[in-house]
Protein backbone atom coordinates (compact mmCIF):
# COMPACT_ATOMS: atom_id res chain seq x y z
CA UNK A 1 0.00 0.00 0.00
CA UNK A 2 1.26 3.67 -1.35
CA UNK A 3 2.17 5.94 1.49
CA UNK A 4 2.71 9.63 1.30
CA UNK A 5 5.85 11.02 1.65
CA UNK A 6 7.28 14.42 2.24
CA UNK A 7 10.16 16.19 1.78
CA UNK A 8 10.98 19.94 1.22
CA UNK A 9 13.69 21.87 -0.28
CA UNK A 10 14.72 24.92 1.18
CA UNK A 11 16.36 27.82 -0.92
CA UNK A 12 18.14 31.04 -0.63
CA UNK A 13 15.30 33.73 -0.69
CA UNK A 14 17.66 35.82 -3.18
CA UNK A 15 17.37 33.09 -5.73
CA UNK A 16 13.21 32.70 -5.58
CA UNK A 17 13.19 32.79 -9.79
CA UNK A 18 15.67 29.91 -9.95
CA UNK A 19 13.71 28.11 -6.96
CA UNK A 20 10.45 28.42 -8.76
CA UNK A 21 11.91 26.99 -12.15
CA UNK A 22 13.44 24.08 -10.61
CA UNK A 23 10.19 23.02 -8.74
CA UNK A 24 8.00 23.56 -12.49
CA UNK A 25 11.00 21.35 -14.06
CA UNK A 26 10.46 18.40 -10.94
CA UNK A 27 6.75 19.01 -11.07
CA UNK A 28 5.53 15.35 -11.58
CA UNK A 29 9.17 13.48 -12.33
CA UNK A 30 10.44 11.07 -10.01
CA UNK A 31 14.15 11.26 -8.81
CA UNK A 32 16.42 8.16 -9.01
CA UNK A 33 16.60 7.38 -5.44
CA UNK A 34 12.24 7.38 -5.25
CA UNK A 35 10.04 4.80 -6.10
CA UNK A 36 7.69 5.10 -9.18
CA UNK A 37 4.86 5.80 -7.31
CA UNK A 38 6.83 8.90 -5.22
CA UNK A 39 5.80 11.37 -8.13
CA UNK A 40 6.94 15.05 -6.87
CA UNK A 41 4.52 17.82 -6.67
CA UNK A 42 3.50 20.86 -4.97
CA UNK A 43 1.86 20.73 -2.06
CA UNK A 44 -1.51 22.96 -2.00
CA UNK A 45 -3.25 24.07 0.94
CA UNK A 46 -5.89 26.98 1.77
CA UNK A 47 -7.60 28.52 4.61
CA UNK A 48 -11.37 29.49 4.80
CA UNK A 49 -12.29 32.33 7.02
CA UNK A 50 -15.48 34.00 7.32
CA UNK A 51 -14.72 37.82 8.25
CA UNK A 52 -17.26 40.37 8.95
CA UNK A 53 -20.69 41.39 7.06
CA UNK A 54 -20.91 37.29 5.90
CA UNK A 55 -17.94 37.95 3.84
CA UNK A 56 -15.39 34.93 3.14
CA UNK A 57 -11.73 35.06 3.05
CA UNK A 58 -9.90 32.18 1.33
CA UNK A 59 -6.43 31.97 1.04
CA UNK A 60 -3.73 29.91 -1.07
CA UNK A 61 -0.88 28.58 -0.40
CA UNK A 62 1.26 26.87 -2.70
CA UNK A 63 5.06 25.86 -3.58
CA UNK A 64 5.04 27.97 -6.51
CA UNK A 65 3.75 31.08 -7.40
CA UNK A 66 2.58 29.57 -10.70
CA UNK A 67 0.17 27.06 -9.08
CA UNK A 68 -1.42 29.67 -6.52
CA UNK A 69 -2.04 31.63 -9.98
CA UNK A 70 -3.54 28.46 -11.83
CA UNK A 71 -5.90 28.16 -8.74
CA UNK A 72 -6.59 31.55 -8.26
CA UNK A 73 -8.26 31.98 -11.65
CA UNK A 74 -11.03 29.58 -11.67
CA UNK A 75 -11.52 30.79 -7.88
CA UNK A 76 -12.03 34.15 -9.14
CA UNK A 77 -14.39 32.98 -12.03
CA UNK A 78 -16.48 30.98 -9.74
CA UNK A 79 -16.60 33.80 -6.86
CA UNK A 80 -17.77 36.57 -9.89
CA UNK A 81 -20.83 34.12 -10.42
CA UNK A 82 -23.17 34.65 -13.02
CA UNK A 83 -27.01 35.78 -13.08
CA UNK A 84 -29.58 33.75 -14.07
CA UNK A 85 -32.70 35.09 -14.98
CA UNK A 86 -35.71 32.61 -16.08
CA UNK A 87 -39.64 33.17 -15.35
CA UNK A 88 -39.71 29.50 -13.50
CA UNK A 89 -37.23 31.12 -10.70
CA UNK A 90 -38.76 32.85 -7.59
CA UNK A 91 -37.56 34.00 -4.35
CA UNK A 92 -38.95 30.65 -3.06
CA UNK A 93 -37.50 28.56 -5.55
CA UNK A 94 -34.29 30.24 -4.13
CA UNK A 95 -34.34 29.67 -0.71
Amino acid sequence: MPRCMKASIIFDGRLHLEAAKALEYLQGKVLSVCLPWQKIRSGVEYKLEEVANASWRVELFANATKTVVELRRPLEKLMRGRTINHESLTQSSLS
